[in-house]
């Protein structure tokens, strides 16, 4: 199933809870699968690039291959916990994107012209949606920031150790183990290779660790319940003659869920009236208007 079909075939709850659709938001906003290809042929390219230097660092200096492998991991464990923190960030500004969107909507809605006059909160929604721009944008520079100085420590310990090589290598060719062209040839290499290793290790593997999350949220997403068929919930059209609709001390929740939707609900329509139905995002509207049809 695609995600727009799996959406369709949601029940109502997950629509109307806050925290499920934002999960839905972030799955089907990011095209996972394809980033996780793109992040393994990259992985490998860089993988290969390494173990060249480090086969011929293992034949000219054997103890130096122990000292990569022991940098490797310890770039790895700083890239994966960069990833996972990166992710919750994301997940953060998932929502406030969301809620600015959801404030937009009200503000600029030509449908909601009339309400926005007869209530007057064009104000206070307008504050609150500075308020989420605001937070969005703190935390997208606290993002931007983590994410920078996760790299600049990678790229400062390939630095120290590139210079440590250069050194140990310089005593090689006094010693006469190594010729003075390739003490060039391979420190320009190893350069080489550090320069891209800095940045490009973090980076991929910063969003592993951001994909890993991303496929636990995409599996939650995949097991959400849904109707066992479109048709379970495509009632026939009826034409319907009544003078009035009256709720009366109504109470509705969701099955398998503890929360109230709509709890103690008096209302009364009346034929020939036209209403409208104002409420926060999450506030029991959709649910309302099921129960109505």
């Amino acid at each position: 199933k695609t995600g727009k079909i799996k959406i369709l075939l949601l029940k109502y709850y997950y629509i109307e809870n806050h925290e499920t659709w934002n999960l839905i938001t972030r799955v089907t906003s990011r095209p996972g699968f394809q980033e996780a290809l793109n992040n393994f042929f990259d992985l490998l390219q860089l993988i290969i690039q390494i173990t060249g230097v480090w086969i011929i660092l293992a034949m000219q200096i054997w103890w130096t291959s122990i000292v990569i492998v022991i940098i490797s991991i310890l770039l790895m464990i700083i890239s994966i916990r960069s990833g996972q923190v990166l992710y919750d960030m994301d997940k953060k500004v998932t929502m406030l994107t969301r809620l600015m969107n959801y404030y937009a909507s009200i503000l600029t809605n030509r449908d909601a012209a009339a309400e926005r006059t007869l209530f007057g909160y064009t104000d206070e929604i307008d504050k609150k949606f500075v308020q989420a721009h605001r937070e969005r944008t703190d935390t997208n520079l606290k993002t931007i920031t983590s994410r920078m100085l996760r790299t600049k420590i990678s790229g400062l310990i390939l630095i120290i150790f590139g210079v440590f090589m250069m050194i140990i290598l310089l005593n090689h060719i006094s010693t006469g183990e190594i010729s003075a062209g390739m003490y060039i040839s391979f420190v320009g290499t190893l350069m080489s290779v550090l320069n891209g290793f800095s940045w490009r290790i973090g980076s991929i593997l910063q969003n592993f660790s951001g994909l890993k999350e991303y496929f636990k949220e995409f599996s939650k997403f995949m097991n959400l319940e849904e109707y066992l068929d479109i048709s379970d919930f495509a009632q026939p059209h009826r034409k319907l003659d009544f003078e009035y609709l009256e709720f009366v001390n109504v109470s509705f929740k969701y099955p398998g869920t503890d929360k109230y939707v709509i709890k103690n609900l008096n209302l009364r329509l009346e034929k020939g009236n036209h209403y409208a139905i104002v409420g926060a995002n999450g506030a029991g509207k959709t649910t309302l208007i099921k129960l109505i049809t």
